[in-house]
């Protein structure tokens, strides 16, 4: 019988913890399971886990007895999912076990290809990726007499106000040019009052709402005269968060309200990339280098403790070794230059980085678009 558990979403704060090196951990496994409309979640959780337990047999670096607990814990996980229910708006599972904390089962509202990795440390690239591909941003769509605000947080509206409804009078047409007495403009300049009175309201409404839910960026949906005219209700703070508008009929749904915002948001999120780009370039141009491309570059400054910002193409990766002791990163086999351990094999070498980035709290962009200028060094970094 299915099991509606409270499973939580996975948060950049439970990453941070996650990413702390334990070096009592021996091993840790890291399952992101896809979830499509047109698949069964759990057909497809049990042939991964079927498949990469085959791998596993068949890998030398792993001990029998290691062999042995893998499958203990792919056993258990088969069994959680079994009798989990999908909670509404999960895109994706996230599994993680490691020696200290056990099992813990993740959601989020975005899809992330199935993978698993099993190996010392976590494994929270995909994660990390797509946390950055979206932040939080608010949403104002503003009718003459209504709005709504919306919470637009990993490509979905995660929170939405209520319908905000204002009494303002219908327009009069030139054919009833007097009503009670009054002329025509007398009645629209009623009606003005009534519009700026809501304009007002739903301006400190959004601020509201943006100070609560510490939302960074704001795009609004509505006529041209009307956004022309609420942005003069907004507080200068308030305004410079504004990243775009879009002209949108007052009678559209919520799918096309979403995909308009979406449309303002990519283009403001590259034209954000292209300016950390030109950045960037600008700066290992220079004599004096300010910043650096590429991954030996990158790793020689991340070993100095110079390096300030981490910027990740959108679809790099790269295989790589680590130490076993100290968690250093190499980019060829052999063993560790201070305590000569033998290295280990690992995936994606851009998770180890991550990992080192986020205990030196150092800040992390990972870009959302495809750029050929930076793309064929997948990797810099802005130093200090």
């Amino acid at each position: 019988m299915k099991n509606n558990i409270q499973i939580s979403t996975l948060t950049g704060k439970d990453v941070e913890e996650l990413a702390k090196p334990d070096k009592n951990s021996s091993l840790a496994i890291s399952f992101y399971l896809g979830i499509r409309a047109d698949q069964d979640f759990l057909s497809v959780a049990n042939s991964f886990l079927s498949e990469e337990s085959k791998k596993i047999k068949e890998n030398k670096k792993f001990s029998y007895d290691d062999q042995k607990l893998i499958e203990s814990i792919f056993s258990d996980m088969e069994r959680k999912l079994r009798v989990i229910k999908l909670p509404d708006r999960t895109r994706t599972f996230i599994v993680f076990f490691d020696n200290e904390h056990s099992l813990r089962i993740y959601k989020v509202p975005v899809y992330i290809p199935s993978k698993l990795v099993v190996e010392r440390d976590l494994y929270i690239h995909p994660f990390i990726k797509n946390l950055q591909k979206y932040p939080h941003y608010g949403v104002v769509f503003l009718e003459r007499d209504r709005a709504r605000i919306f919470n637009y947080f990993w490509g979905e509206v995660e929170d939405e106000t209520e319908e905000i409804i204002s009494d303002v009078p219908q327009r009069m047409n030139a054919a009833r040019a007097t009503w009670k007495g009054l002329e025509e403009r007398k009645i629209q300049n009623h009606i003005e009052v009534h519009i700026n009175r809501h304009l007002k309201k739903i301006a400190d409404r959004t601020e509201i709402y943006m100070k609560k839910n510490d939302i960074p960026h704001l795009v609004i949906g509505s006529h041209r005269e009307l956004i022309e005219r609420f942005k003069d209700y907004l507080s200068n703070e308030t305004k410079k968060k504004i990243v775009g508008s879009y002209f949108i009929r007052t009678d559209q749904s919520l799918k096309r309200i979403k995909e308009k915002s979406q449309e303002v948001i990519d283009r403001f999120e590259f034209e954000k990339e292209r300016e950390m780009i030109d950045r960037i370039v600008e700066g290992n141009s220079k004599k004096k280098k300010m910043a650096v491309l590429g991954i030996e570059s990158v790793l020689e400054r991340l070993g100095k403790y110079e390096v300030y910002t981490l910027a990740i193409g959108k679809n790099y990766a790269s295989k790589g070794y680590l130490c076993p002791g100290d968690h250093s990163v190499y980019l060829r086999k052999g063993t560790c230059s201070v305590c000569k351990a033998p290295l280990g094999e690992v995936s994606d070498i851009t998770d180890e980085i991550i990992e080192s980035a986020i205990a030196r709290k150092i800040r992390i962009i990972h870009f959302v678009q495809e750029h050929t200028d930076f793309d064929r060094f997948g990797i810099a970094a802005i130093l200090k």
